[in-house]
């Protein structure tokens, strides 16, 4: 399990993608290539509500575009890790090849390169799916329902249904949850999201306290 620190902006977001395509174009030729971000990289582009993320998670439809060389230049460039724009998303639980279906056309740069994003109930149904109450997974449903308020329960078991095709594979009391949120007042929806926001960072901060290696086994020269 890795805790990211985020290095994505909002200010800088968009630099590093059109950077990234310049160089992606001229790796692929002036091929035409379609990107989906999602997760906290969606957030970013799409909200008001988080200024930051660790990386872009993206799909490509196409999956024999390699994007390494292209992303390694903008990472040395800027100094970002290795993974700062990855794939791996496709192995986590939130995945489903039918997202494609329900991505909306974000930007194009460098005339080849078209970037569409996961937004709304959307991305409510892959966090419900994710589930992670050490990430953002729980403030970014509730940030999402705060700047969205046609966000509907309908809406959201629908889009479960149709990525994942059932409400099974959901938590239930989770479902609960978010099902409640959707009634509250938006000053107490407010008040929820902070409560979540400080949850979210004492779960991180645990985590990486237990990741730490005491010092009588650092001195010992193990490794944890």
């Amino acid at each position: 399990m890795s805790i990211d620190t985020d290095t994505i902006n909002k200010d800088t977001a968009h630099q590093y993608l059109k950077e990234f395509a310049k160089e992606l174009r001229k790796e692929t030729k002036n091929v035409d290539i379609d990107i989906i971000i999602v997760g906290g990289g969606s957030i970013v582009l799409n909200y008001n509500f988080r200024y930051s993320t660790a990386d872009f998670d993206i799909i490509k439809p196409n999956k024999l575009i390699n994007i390494k060389r292209s992303a390694n230049k903008i990472a040395d460039k800027y100094n970002l890790t290795s993974n700062w724009i990855n794939d791996d998303f496709i192995s986590t639980s939130s995945y489903s090849n039918k997202l494609i279906n329900y991505a909306d056309y974000y930007r194009t740069y460098s005339n080849h390169i078209h970037f569409y994003t996961i937004k709304d109930e959307y991305l409510i149904a892959m966090k419900l799916m994710s589930n992670r109450n050490y990430k953002n997974d729980y403030s970014d449903i509730i940030g999402i329902i705060l700047e969205n308020p046609c966000i509907t329960i309908k809406k959201i078991q629908d889009a479960i249904c149709n990525l994942y095709n059932s409400l099974e594979v959901v938590d239930k009391d989770l479902m609960a949850y978010v099902e409640s949120l959707l009634k509250l007042p938006r000053k107490e929806l407010e008040k929820e999201y902070d409560t979540i926001i400080h949850m979210e960072e004492k779960n991180r901060n645990e985590i990486l306290e237990e990741l730490e290696v005491p010092e009588d086994e650092e001195d010992n020269g193990l490794k944890i």
